[in-house]
């Protein structure tokens, strides 16, 4: 069975222990965050927080998992009545991409069911594709992991977007 990305649920406010518990035992680990400035009248902090608190992704085989549950603070691996279902690669490249990317702040965003897809064709995130949002002012660009139901985004200018095509409605359970 091949290695592939897996979304970890994880207590809340343990996502960096739990990376580093993981890293410790030879587990590939990632934890997508997004910095955040804190004034304070003295004195301004840059902080680190979890794009999608009380998750992180790990990279293992899904039938050798047990060692992953075993990790003090990790609650279960995202999955269906199967088991765990991967993140598919292009999702977890595309939110790499954009937490990476240290020109392009990006900032946690509602999960979105259906939208135009586009390709942003210029600029540091050239290459990635998304959701377009229009905000009043602004636009973004939003990647989302499917399985979590999270997303984030981050804003691009608009002409350097390309249309790809109208995403499918997804049918919601009733």
């Amino acid at each position: 069975m091949p290695e592939g990305w897996y979304a970890l649920m994880v207590r809340t406010g343990r996502e960096a222990t739990v990376r580093g518990l993981l890293t410790r035992r030879g587990i590939q680990a990632f934890l997508p965050v997004f910095r955040i400035e804190t004034r304070w009248s003295d004195r301004r902090k840059i902080l680190e927080r979890p794009v999608f608190p009380s998750y992180l992704f790990a990279r293992f085989r899904a039938d050798a998992r047990l060692p992953i549950l075993q990790v003090p603070h990790v609650l279960h691996i995202l999955g269906d009545a199967r088991g765990p279902v991967a993140v598919p690669d292009e999702q977890i490249g595309a939110v790499r991409r954009l937490v990476e990317t240290p020109a392009v702040p990006v900032v946690p965003w509602m999960y979105l069911h259906s939208g135009d897809r586009v390709l942003v064709e210029r600029g540091p995130l050239a290459g990635l594709e998304g959701l377009v949002v229009r905000t009043k002012d602004a636009c973004r660009v939003v990647v989302s992991v499917d399985l979590m139901h999270r997303s984030l985004a981050a804003e691009v200018d608009a002409d350097s977007l390309r249309r790809l095509a109208s995403a499918p409605e997804i049918p919601r359970a009733a």
